[in-house]
Order: C-alpha cells, then structure tokens, then sequence
C-alpha cells in the first residue's frame, strides 16, 4: 500500500510541474511521447488509485490534490468509526473529495459544534493557500465582479444562511473551492466537508 501512495504522490507532483510549465524540471515527467500533458498526468493519478474505494481512495485524493490528511478535517467531537461498506467517504483519486462525519451516539450537532469545526477547515485551506488568504470566490449563482470574487473573507463572510459555509482559495494549481456544510435538518447529526476546483468566473 505504501508504495501505491508514494506512486500517487509522485504522479501528482508530476501533474503539478508540467501543469504549471516549470521548465526546469519538466525532464522527469518525459516519456516516450515527450513531456506528459496534464491529461497524463490526471490519468496516471486516477489509474494509481482505481482499485482504492471509500476512505482510503478519499484521504488519497486529500493528499494528492491539496496535501492533507484526514485527521487535519476531523471534527472535534467523537463520530462513527469507518466500518467495511460504510461509503461515507468518497473520492475521484485527483482533485475532488467529500468527507462526511456522523456522531457516534446519534445525537444532534450543536451549532457551536459546527462552527467550530468549520473554522478549522476554514484556517486549514488558508494555510494551504499561496498567498494566506481563503476569498470569496464565483459560486455559480452569484453575479460577481473579479474583485469581489478575488476579495479576502472570513468564515462569518461565507456563512449562507447562517448555516452553510463555501468560500474558494488560490493554490499553484488554481483557484479551490471548499464547502462545509451539516445535514440540513433540525437537529443534524452530520457535518460534510467537500474540496473540489473552483470556477474562475460567473457561470452564464
């Protein structure tokens, strides 16, 4: 298993030189057709963790789109452990993964529960971000201009409804979008974070 995961993580390094053009280093993602086009790239990933499912093909996607570990979204308050067939973790290998946490006794999440696990998303992809800051982002409803969309926020800036949080964040490999949200009921007893690409502008 170990070496499926250095493979992935070497194959996305890869994706990440030759998407970004760093001419110094293209050399090592050559092949027999030359240097390998991000399309490569993103395929070789994908064939790497094809035969992964459930969690383990989530926190491989984590880590090769974004570098994080699952334990770094977990919620703080004691949820159901991953049991065989349990798919609440799902992943595309490459850069699309959501995670979702249920209590283990069932009970509801509090509001301040939530929030205080969507503020460690929230500082968590500010980290990760190149320039420390998450912004607002294109939703695909909102009309917005580039300086709005591009405009540094807070967590109480993203909060839809008061309930549900999304906001975008710059990294070498493009704008991110992440979204963290709980099950849309009275008494939830989920959180779901979702990390995908972003969109770069309004959606016609």
């Amino acid at each position: 298993m170990k070496k499926i995961y250095l493979a992935l993580m070497c194959t996305a390094g890869l994706m990440l030189m030759t998407a970004c053009g760093d001419k110094k280093n293209s050399g090592a993602a050559e092949g027999a057709n030359g240097e390998m086009t991000p399309d490569e790239a993103v395929e070789a990933v994908q064939k790497a963790t094809e035969k992964m499912a459930g969690v383990e093909k989530c926190e491989a996607t984590l880590e090769a789109g974004w570098g994080i570990k699952l334990k770094q979204i977990e919620p703080d308050f004691e949820f159901v452990e991953v049991t065989e067939g349990w798919d609440k973790f799902v992943g595309n290998g490459v850069n699309s993964a959501t995670a979702v946490y249920e209590k283990k006794d069932g009970s509801a999440i509090s509001q301040e529960e939530f929030l205080a696990w969507a503020n460690k998303i929230f500082a968590l992809t500010k980290t990760l971000s190149k320039d420390g800051k998450n912004i607002r982002g294109y939703d695909g409803i909102s009309k917005l201009t580039e300086e709005q969309a591009n405009a540094e926020v807070t967590l109480e800036d993203c909060l839809i409804d008061n309930n549900f949080p999304a906001w975008s964040f710059r990294t070498e490999k493009g704008i991110q979008r992440c979204s963290a949200t709980h099950k849309d009921d009275k008494e939830p007893n989920q959180v779901i974070v979702g990390f995908a690409p972003g969109l770069t502008g309004n959606l016609e």
